[in-house]
């Protein structure tokens, strides 16, 4: 082993003790890539958005290895957005291009959350700029940024049969859960209007002749119940929540699939107040491959 070598895999084995998540959030992003190479010949259908997608839309129940789930936690619709720019003209076949909206989208920005760390991985791995000037600084960052480049330098060699969904279940904690739903309803009425993204994704695919949907994923009776009491209690509009979203759909003519209030789903679809269960995700695909067929 050279001494780089060896100094990486010090520096590898202090970041995953420190940063205890950031090796298992970094593969995520890299399988994606490495997977996408895999069936870019054959994908018609491209998913984009955050973890309400990436747990809740099953690739694998579409037929031929046609569609893949590049759909990640705490994706904005910035990197939305610029997902379907990298692979717009790659995927050949593409035909249907899939962002899911949320409560908190239209306000919500990754660079400016706790999740920050993820815009270098964007960087690194899809080769996505930062959505704004930053450095990336302090000695442990630095460190971070040192083994995130030299862990993405490596490539799977990926079977058929990786289409971007994997069975996952989050871990529940009531009180996150509760901070979460709170955090939702600020970004809803924070007025930054993320949703121009969507206009901006809508303009790409009419020129490559292909079909846009933004899709509102089903929320468990929990969610919208704790939603609309928060909303009381801080004073927003529950019934505004998704004005942006329709307002930008009506201007410019984007297709809206919603099932935020689906009462075809229970709690017991979601391993959460609002991640879909693997049968959930197997239940709402098969709606929407019925929906678009």
């Amino acid at each position: 082993m050279s001494i780089k070598r060896f100094f990486y895999k010090i520096l590898e084995t202090y970041i995953k003790n420190k940063y205890k998540m950031t090796s298992n959030e970094l593969l995520n992003f890299m399988l994606r890539r490495d997977g996408i190479e895999v069936y870019k010949d054959n994908i018609e259908f491209l998913f984009l958005g955050s973890s309400n997608g990436e747990l809740g839309v099953n690739t694998n129940m579409f037929d031929d290895n046609k569609a893949f789930n590049l759909c990640i936690s705490s994706q904005d619709l910035y990197y939305s957005c610029e997902l379907y720019k990298k692979y717009v003209k790659e995927l050949k076949n593409l035909k249907n291009i899939f962002v899911t909206f949320s409560v908190f989208s239209s306000g919500f920005e990754l660079q400016k959350t706790k999740n920050k760390r993820h815009i270098q991985y964007y960087k690194e791995v899809f080769n996505i700029p930062f959505k704004y000037e930053t450095e990336w600084g302090g000695v442990e960052l630095k460190n971070e940024l040192k083994i995130i480049k030299y862990l993405t330098k490596k490539h799977y060699n990926l079977n058929k049969g990786f289409s971007g969904y994997t069975e996952k279940i989050p871990t529940f904690d009531i009180n996150v859960a509760i901070n979460d739903i709170k955090s939702h309803l600020k970004n809803a009425f924070r007025g930054t209007h993320q949703e121009e993204y969507l206009k901006i994704m809508n303009d790409i695919a009419k020129e490559n002749n292909q079909n846009f949907y933004v899709i509102v994923l089903p929320r468990s009776p929990e969610y919208r119940k704790r939603l609309k009491e928060y909303a009381i209690q801080g004073g927003y509009d529950y019934d505004k929540i998704f004005n942006p979203m329709y307002k930008i759909s009506e201007q410019y003519n984007i297709k809206i699939i919603n099932h935020f209030d689906d009462e075809n789903f229970t709690d017991k679809d979601f391993a959460d107040f609002e991640h879909l269960l693997p049968a959930g995700a197997v239940k709402f695909t098969n709606i929407l491959l019925k929906e678009i067929q």
